[in-house]
C-alpha cells in the first residue's frame, strides 16, 4: 500500500520577505503621484521617442521608478486572506523579482550615491554616499540603473541602463 501524496498546497505564512530592503540605511522619499509619462510604453516600444527633462531629480526618479518597478496592485488568495504583491516589471513568477539599483551624479535636488529602489514603500535606500566614478567609456550619466535578477539558485542576470541629459 502507497502512502498517499502529500498536497500540493503554498504555506502563504511561511513565505520570505518578496521586497528586498537593507536595514540600517538611509531612506529617501520619493514624491507620491507621480505624473503619467506622456508617450504611452507600447508607443515607445513601436519607435516614438518622448523626453522627459530631470529639472527636478526627485520628481523624475519617482515618476521612472513608479511607472517601471513598483508596486501596481494587490492581490488576495480567497483560502487564506492572504494579499500579495503585483508588480509593474514582473518576475518569472517565482520569488525572484528584478531589483533596481541606480547610481546618481549631479542629479538635480537629489545627493550623489548608489541606491536601491524598495517598491514596497516607493522609496530609495542609499547603499553609498557621494560621487561614485564608474569606469563606463567616459560616461557622464546623471543617472546608472543596474537591474539584477536572481535566476536559479546561483546565477543572476545583470541590466545595465545609462540616463543622459540633452
Amino acid at each position: 500500500m502507497q502512502p498517499e501524496p502529500a498536497p500540493h498546497i503554498l504555506d502563504w505564512s511561511n513565505m520570505p520577505d518578496p521586497f528586498r530592503q537593507y536595514e540600517g540605511v538611509p531612506v529617501l522619499d520619493l514624491p507620491a503621484d507621480p505624473p503619467i509619462p506622456e508617450v504611452p510604453a507600447l508607443d515607445v516600444l513601436l519607435g516614438l521617442q518622448g523626453a522627459i527633462r530631470a529639472n527636478d531629480g526627485p520628481a523624475f526618479l519617482s515618476q521612472l521608478l513608479f511607472y517601471s518597478a513598483a508596486v501596481s496592485a494587490s492581490k488576495r488568495v480567497p483560502s487564506s486572506g492572504y494579499r500579495y504583491a503585483l508588480r509593474v516589471n514582473p518576475s518569472s513568477g517565482n520569488l525572484h523579482p528584478t531589483e533596481y539599483h541606480f547610481l546618481t551624479r549631479g542629479l538635480k535636488d537629489w545627493p550623489d550615491g548608489l541606491y536601491h529602489y524598495r517598491p514596497s514603500a516607493h522609496v530609495a535606500e542609499q547603499r553609498a554616499r557621494g560621487r561614485l566614478d564608474m569606469k563606463l567609456d567616459g560616461n557622464t550619466a546623471l543617472i546608472v540603473f543596474v537591474l539584477t535578477r536572481l535566476r536559479g539558485a546561483r546565477r543572476g542576470n545583470t541590466v545595465t541602463v545609462h540616463i543622459h541629459t540633452a
